[in-house]
């Protein structure tokens, strides 16, 4: 058999598209995965399932990061200090970013952290800097902040943030 030939495998789930589950109107996705794993008992369908969803995870955050954070721009350092410093200064903000998604979502209660767009926390951190707003505010530590209050207030549909670019 060919290495590189493809085995068939039946690995199918379904996926809410919509806000509201299928019992309250919402639609639903079929979703088939093919892959060269030929031991189902080695490699069982949910667990490549969950790596699935996983690899897309990753896909989005790397997505926010270049086309996102970096508008599409290329590194222009030409030496090892330069590089880092642009690597770092982008990976930096996003960190932050996700930190403020995280305690928003976490301060107002039980709300998915994946429906916390990244995109939202962005533009507000954008005008928040532009504007120099909120940069200096009186002890009190208010860890939803400007940021979270925007967060929270445009929520994605439920599972759309992690699969949608630009959310």
């Amino acid at each position: 058999m060919d290495p590189h030939e493809i085995t068939r495998c039946r690995c199918e789930w379904s996926t809410a598209r919509s806000p509201s589950p299928p019992a309250l109107g919402g639609a639903l996705a079929l979703n088939r995965l093919a892959t060269t794993l030929r031991s189902w008992r080695r490699y069982p369908a949910p667990e490549l399932i969950r790596l699935y969803h996983q690899r897309w995870e990753i896909e989005t955050a790397y997505l926010e990061l270049k086309s996102t954070l970096l508008g599409g721009r290329v590194l222009r350092a030409r030496t090892p200090a330069g590089v880092a410093q642009e690597v770092y200064a982008p990976l930096t903000c996003y960190q932050v970013l996700r930190i403020a998604i995280t305690d928003a979502i976490e301060a107002a209660g039980d709300i998915d952290p994946g429906r916390g767009s990244f995109t939202v926390a962005l533009n507000a951190a954008r005008d928040l800097l532009t504007q120099a707003a909120n940069v200096i505010v009186g002890t009190v530590i208010d860890l939803t902040g400007a940021i979270g209050r925007r967060v929270l207030g445009t929520f994605c549909p439920t599972g759309a943030c992690a699969s949608a670019p630009g959310s």
